[in-house]
């Protein structure tokens, strides 16, 4: 069942497997195009006089605008955390940051967007149902690792589905991978 799109870990759905970088290098990803894209909006987003909840929910509008699959859905998740921890320190970047990869904005600017995107994707993501044991351990280092940012109703739902699924792994019992639901 690797095609089915509901997976939070699909290795086939991944389109930078097969991305060659032509001229050197000079040319970004799929995802990072996606991910340079979704930045971009969320600081549109973000310029509008608005609540927090609203550029959120504004935010996630978007990316289901976007149809992506569960497993890019996760990339983007992934690649938006690592960018708004990257920029909101660059500091300790392993390389030296100049500037954010958009002309004119601050590396904060860029580092604040890529968290709204991060938090509206990993909104979306606690509410995919759970296909198999991986897609339980995905959820759980997600909810762990990131779950403090989403909104407390979703926060209790997803934290209760993680510690229902480490019980059950601690226990030996199956975990009905359906739940999530």
């Amino acid at each position: 069942m690797h095609d089915d799109p509901q997976h939070l870990y699909n290795p086939d759905d991944d389109a930078d497997r097969d991305f060659h970088k032509l001229g050197g290098g000079s040319q970004p990803s799929p995802r990072m195009k996606r991910l340079r894209s979704c930045i971009t909006v969320a600081m549109l987003i973000r310029s509008a006089n608005s609540s927090e909840a609203m550029r959120l929910r504004r935010m996630k509008a978007h990316i289901m605008g976007l149809r992506l699959s569960v497993s890019r859905l996760a990339q983007l998740w992934s690649n938006a955390r690592d960018e708004a921890l990257l920029y909101a320190q660059p500091e300790k970047a392993p390389l030296p940051i100049r500037s954010a990869p958009v002309d004119g904005r601050s590396t904060a600017e860029w580092a604040e967007a890529a968290w709204l995107v991060m938090r509206a994707a990993l909104s979306l993501l606690v509410n995919v149902p759970l296909s198999n044991n991986r897609d339980a351990d995905a959820y759980v280092e997600m909810v762990t690792t990131a779950g403090h940012v989403l909104p407390k109703r979703q926060q209790r739902r997803a934290v209760s589905i993680a510690r229902r699924y480490v019980a059950c792994a601690i226990k030996g019992q199956p975990f009905i991978t359906g739940a999530a639901q």
